[in-house]
């Protein structure tokens, strides 16, 4: 028996649509609690996977590969997170000097403009935090890190059930694409299970609807592989481009003397990952820090050129021969993505919002829609 099929118009087909991809992106951010630890576990694993097939090789069995990846991660937290509170508790002790080099600078700024004099006659930044509520600081404090020690966890434990059940997800997702590709009726039962190969004495229908079934395989096999290739080739890049900026302006910060060089060049990797933004608010920092270190105004703009120039050199120039055509997005798609993953699942969305849209880039190209096509050429750093 033949299916009716009811074609709706071009309107209502897009208004649905778009109300189906609102609805997944309001349900991505209520239950934010649950899809970032999973999407950062499942882009770990494509990081992890180039790992993961060399032990596999040398037949390491997958239960001590999954203590190795957990003590990669392990490691790395621990070393980031011994930097940073080393970094904190310096800070926290030579803070009173810091103290009076503000009061110092205010003061200086304040007696040179005669608007402000109205509003501050001399200020105390022991007044500021005077009136500062430390229970409640505090109470965020705590509340933050064990949140981020539990998504910590979360996302260890969903990345232990990935690696074992990748696959099965993968040989599912499979069948299914095959299946709503080529009509089931038609497929022989031993294809539309295991898709074995051919059998040269198979009648001519049978070899034919074969042959369709493996390039539909293949199309998905593809897909997957270049998903896999993209995020990694992102990362590595990323990852080398972040740490030779961290390195290089973290021995800025260190021959001009500013205190903390290491804290600093560990933020500017971190945020790094962030496009656009995350290089500049990292500089932030250390230039925020040089205006307490120095008397001299020209040592701060000095040391602000030199910093922001080598970061220029880095983003506009270096990282773009080296990403290449890795991932061909538009940059303004590159920045609505990164405003839209931004607000949807904050810090981490920034950071994922470059590999989570080529992923999404992907799956479009794949597609024969007209309209799909279209927003595929979108997308694209370049036409044609």
């Amino acid at each position: 028996m033949e299916k009716i099929r009811i074609k709706l118009p071009p309107a209502i087909s897009f208004s649905i649509i778009f109300i189906a991809v609102v609805l997944t992106f309001v349900v991505l951010y209520i239950l934010s609690a649950i899809f970032i630890p999973f999407v950062v576990a499942y882009f770990l694993y494509f990081v992890f996977s180039p790992i993961h097939k060399y032990f596999e090789k040398k037949r390491f069995p997958i239960y001590l590969i999954l203590i190795i990846d957990a003590l990669i991660i392990s490691v790395l937290f621990f070393l980031v997170s011994l930097i940073m509170i080393e970094s904190f508790t310096e800070f926290a002790a030579r803070f009173p000097e810091y103290e009076t080099k503000i009061n110092n600078i205010v003061n200086s700024v304040v007696a040179q403009l005669s608007f402000a004099r109205t509003y501050i006659r001399h200020f105390e930044l022991s007044d500021v935090f005077r009136d500062m509520d430390y229970s409640n600081f505090a109470g965020i404090f705590f509340t933050s890190t064990f949140s981020l020690l539990g998504t910590a966890i979360f996302i260890l434990f969903f990345f232990i059930f990935i690696v074992l059940g990748h696959e099965n997800i993968y040989n599912s997702v499979r069948r299914r694409f095959i299946s709503t590709h080529i009509k089931s009726d038609i497929l022989p039962v031993e294809i539309q299970k295991s898709f074995p190969v051919a059998d040269e004495n198979a009648p001519q229908e049978e070899a034919v609807k074969f042959n369709l079934a493996k390039e539909e395989e293949m199309q998905l096999q593809n897909t997957f592989k270049e998903i896999t290739d993209q995020i990694q080739k992102y990362i590595t890049a990323k990852f080398l481009i972040s740490l030779i900026s961290a390195v290089i302006e973290g021995l800025i910060i260190w021959a001009f003397g500013i205190d903390f060089a290491l804290m600093f060049a560990v933020l500017i990797f971190l945020l790094n990952f962030i496009p656009n933004i995350g290089s500049l608010v990292g500089l932030g920092f250390p230039i925020i820090m040089s205006l307490i270190e120095y008397d001299s105004f020209w040592m701060v703009l000095l040391f602000s050129i030199v910093l922001i120039a080598t970061d220029m050199i880095m983003g506009n120039f270096v990282e773009p021969k080296v990403f290449g055509e890795t991932l061909n997005l538009n940059p303004i798609v590159v920045l609505l993505a990164l405003l839209l993953w931004g607000y949807i699942w904050g810090a981490v969305g920034a950071i994922l919002s470059v590999p989570l849209t080529a992923v999404i880039k992907i799956i479009i190209s794949r597609s024969d829609s007209p309209n799909l096509v279209f927003l595929n050429d979108l997308m694209s750093n370049k036409s044609g």
